[in-house]
């Protein structure tokens, strides 16, 4: 094999594992010019529709906000001054997911559950992890402290 040979097939393989490692696991719903995203992908300011990233590190500034929407109908709604961490999402079939771990980082956000059981679905924070079953509520990390705050379910 030449070393032209062997150059483009570890150019291929390099981007069939870049490929896998973004896996597309949602879209953006809305996004102001202050939304960022970082990841596998690369670092990038997101707009509406761009899709989001598993393992992808979304972030908003000061006067930033954004509203996703994950492939089982979950919602996160990105506050200002946020960070929150796609860490883990796996696919179940039939438009749910078996596995949902996301981690907020810092700022605020609210959390509206999809089409998924229940269990499925987890969130870790600095001061502990959340175990969701079924609401909606809004939670902040702010000077290493969660607060959480349930709402009606309405949705």
């Amino acid at each position: 094999m030449s070393v032209r040979t062997i150059t483009l097939v570890m150019a291929v393989a390099l981007s069939a594992s870049a490929a896998t490692a973004a896996e597309r696991v949602g879209s953006t719903v809305s996004a102001d010019a202050t939304v960022s995203g970082e990841g596998a992908v690369g670092k990038r300011i997101i707009a509406r529709a761009d899709p989001i990233y598993q393992d992808e590190r979304l972030r908003s500034n000061l006067t930033g906000q954004g509203e996703f929407q994950l492939g089982d109908g979950t919602k996160l709604v990105l506050g200002k001054n946020a960070s929150l961490v796609i860490d883990r999402y796996v696919t179940g079939g039939g438009g749910t997911a078996k596995n949902v771990t996301l981690k907020l980082l810092a700022g605020s956000a609210r959390f509206m559950t999809g089409h998924s059981d229940k269990r499925a679905y987890r969130i870790i924070t600095p001061q502990g992890t959340i175990g969701v079953r079924g609401t909606v509520f809004d939670m902040s990390v702010r000077n290493g402290k969660t607060r959480i705050l349930l709402l009606p379910n309405n949705h």
